[in-house]
């Protein structure tokens, strides 16, 4: 073998080691393309769409009101398989759950039959006693919530989510490609 034709394989035996390197970094480290495999988001997100997460969105901030995010499991005894569910109630906020009412500090959640559509920046700020009913969530927690609520298991049932077990921001569903779509 030639100079020429080693120095031609060794160059790309390189370029394949660093374009493998950086996808697995990119997968691990900022974003990931999943599968969903269970109905609670329905008709958000259906199962076997095809998602992709961000998982850096909440490097350097927090999940707000609405975001729909992957986590891991919070109840031991459960599958391993990651969940996701839309973010309802943040840290310090009372939530309290009415039949199919949600309220936030005393005031009701007005969520529309598209939950996609619904404004999830409305201030739910109370000061006084009033807005202490329910279960208040910590200053690392988040209540989240399925949007096909009759099926999903969720923080009703498992309580809420540590900031810790969240692996990030579900942004885009890919596939099918009639489905093809951000979300806010």
């Amino acid at each position: 073998m030639s100079k020429n034709a080693k120095r031609e394989l060794i160059s790309w035996g390189l370029l394949i080691v660093v374009a493998v390197s950086m996808a697995w970094a990119t997968r691990t480290f900022a974003i990931e393309p999943r599968e969903v495999l269970q109905n609670s988001m329905v008709p958000t997100v259906l199962e076997h769409d095809q998602i992709v997460i961000n998982k850096l969105a909440y490097a350097f901030g927090e999940p707000i009101r609405g975001d729909i995010i992957v986590f891991h499991p919070v109840a031991k005894g459960h599958s391993d398989e990651d969940l996701i569910k839309r973010v309802i109630g943040l840290p310090g906020e009372w939530i309290d759950i009415r039949g199919k009412e949600v309220y936030i500090n005393g005031k009701l959640l007005v969520e529309s039959g598209n939950k996609n559509n619904t404004d999830y920046t409305v201030d739910y700020l109370c000061d006084d006693e009033s807005c202490k009913v329910g279960e208040q969530l910590a200053e690392d927690e988040y209540y989240v919530l399925g949007d096909n609520r009759d099926v999903s298991r969720d923080s009703r049932a498992f309580g809420p989510v540590p900031f810790e077990k969240i692996v990030g921001k579900v942004f885009l569903v890919f596939w099918p490609i009639d489905r093809f779509g951000t979300f806010k």
